[in-house]
């Protein structure tokens, strides 16, 4: 019983032999002996280390399919993309939105980019869509692109709350 090794020595084990101790070393620095930690190496270690691999190539070798793959597919997406890059929308930001804004709240297929784009662009605030950096690269430049136009429009379009509405701000319009 006094031959086993605790959680902590076997984790000193563990990274010593990632640091290419030898056998020697090991047993000299936790003060086990070299037949405990060469059973613990083969009993444990060495099947863990076979099912990681044979785990690790099974991940590699099947083709997952997501249910986001479903709902949207990638060639749509790329589509999306395409349309909102076109229409001066950074590529990142264009990315994030689908990613972060759109994919999480979809709950049926989306079979059309142009849908896509138009979802995106009601998502997307105008800052985001505008151009900050000349071609140049120069920054301090703020350029409004098509879709940074589109968001102002639908937001100048959206209705303006009554002064005596409950919760509301009152804004006047200029």
């Amino acid at each position: 019983m006094a031959d086993r090794l605790t959680i902590k020595e076997k984790y000193k084990v563990q990274t010593r032999l990632n640091e290419d101790k030898t056998l020697d070393e090991i047993s000299e620095e936790i003060g086990k002996s070299k037949a405990c930690i060469n059973k613990y190496i083969e009993d444990d270690l060495i099947p863990l280390m076979n099912k990681i691999g044979s785990v690790k190539q099974e991940t590699e070798n099947t083709n997952h399919i997501t249910s986001d793959d479903i709902l949207l597919p990638d060639s749509i997406r790329q589509q999306a993309i395409g349309l909102l890059v076109a229409a001066g929308v950074p590529e990142r930001s264009a990315e994030v939105c689908i990613d972060t804004q759109i994919v999480p709240k979809l709950t049926e297929k989306i079979e059309d980019g142009n849908l896509l784009y138009r979802m995106c662009i009601q998502r997307l605030s105008a800052h985001t869509t505008m151009i900050q950096k000349t071609v140049g690269g120069k920054e301090g430049v703020t350029i409004a692109t098509q879709a940074s136009s589109q968001i102002g429009d639908e937001a100048s379009k959206a209705p303006v709350a009554d002064r005596t509405a409950q919760d509301h701000i009152f804004r006047p319009k200029d």
